[in-house]
């Protein structure tokens, strides 16, 4: 069964139309990945999204210079906005080759910075620890490609996936997430984590973590004044968090295009449950910072890991 959604991201109004998941395993994709982890185009389940572990509190809003090394910073050019707008986005590395981010973000985008982890340094280094630990250099990769998924109904397309000029080289702050292939093994979980670079205007930031809870999606209709009249969300692929009751700290709109991801053991091996596509706030409201309103993406599903193993190559 497919749905309609009407969105209003940016003030830019659309139709999203997505199928509804099917949770049975996919033989056929299951064996695909494997042929596509053998041909290497996609990292197997024994590197991907692993990450080194620091000793920073989990629920801490501050990660480590190492912590979710497959966020990137996506910059785009359009010239409807001004140009300290043009790197409020953010994207997920799903191989070498490919960032993975929203049709929005991904819509006009010209570069991606990657192992970023302070918007103003180039290097970045850890003050609290006792030794000299600092990341590498920030370097930029040109996009080459903007492939968008092919499902498109009076509307922009859900994803992007952003082609590099050069593959990037993995270390312990640029590496892959894992993409949730197996359904059979994919948890419904009660929370999700995403990160990113949000900020109320274009000064430096380091990148944060944030736990925010998924609810029904009628909380995103009644708690979102600026929605409220123009959609319903019923769509199974339509994805629905809220911030919890004493939040360290919120979303901004700087972690548009980013990952929500979840761990299937604590803190272990991490996975892209889907694509932030709009961080609400009140309508007339300066700062989305100060705003405990929910953030919503789209979960991927196997016809998105199908898209991608369709579309991808060396």
């Amino acid at each position: 069964m497919r749905y309609q959604i009407l969105l209003l991201v940016n003030c830019i109004c659309y139709v999203i139309v997505a199928d509804e998941i099917d949770t049975s395993t996919n033989e056929d994709l299951l064996l695909r990945y494997k042929e596509a982890v053998k041909q290497r185009l996609l990292p197997d389940q024994r590197y991907c999204g692993y990450q080194h572990k620091d000793d920073r509190p989990y629920d801490s809003p501050i990660t480590a210079l190492d912590e979710f090394p497959w966020l990137v910073h996506v910059r785009f050019s359009n010239s409807e906005y001004e140009e300290q707008y043009a790197d409020r986005c953010s994207g997920v590395l799903i191989n070498n080759r490919y960032v993975l981010t929203d049709a929005y973000c991904g819509a006009e985008s010209i570069k991606v910075k990657i192992g970023e982890y302070n918007t103003n340094q180039s290097v970045s280094c850890d003050p609290a620890s006792k030794l000299e630990d600092c990341n590498e250099p920030v370097y930029d990769i040109a996009v080459e490609e903007i492939i968008r998924d092919g499902k498109k109904s009076n509307g922009p397309y859900d994803f992007s996936l952003l082609r590099l000029v050069k593959p990037v080289e993995y270390s312990d702050f640029v590496r892959p997430i894992c993409l949730p292939i197996d359904q059979s093994k994919r948890p419904s979980p009660t929370s999700l984590v995403f990160s990113g670079w949000g900020a109320p205007n274009s000064t430096g930031i380091a990148k944060k973590r944030l736990t925010y809870n998924v609810v029904n999606d009628e909380v995103c209709y009644k708690e979102s004044d600026w929605l409220e009249g123009n959609v319903k969300f019923a769509n199974a692929s339509f994805i629905c968090t809220s911030p919890p009751i004493n939040p360290t700290t919120l979303a901004c709109a700087g972690e548009h295009g980013g990952p929500f991801m979840y761990s299937l053991t604590r803190r272990i091996q991490w996975y892209v449950e889907g694509i932030i596509v709009s961080v609400m706030h009140k309508e007339g409201s300066s700062n989305s910072c100060n705003d405990k309103y929910p953030v919503n993406g789209i979960r991927i599903t196997d016809n998105t890991i199908d898209w991608i193993l369709s579309t991808i190559r060396r």
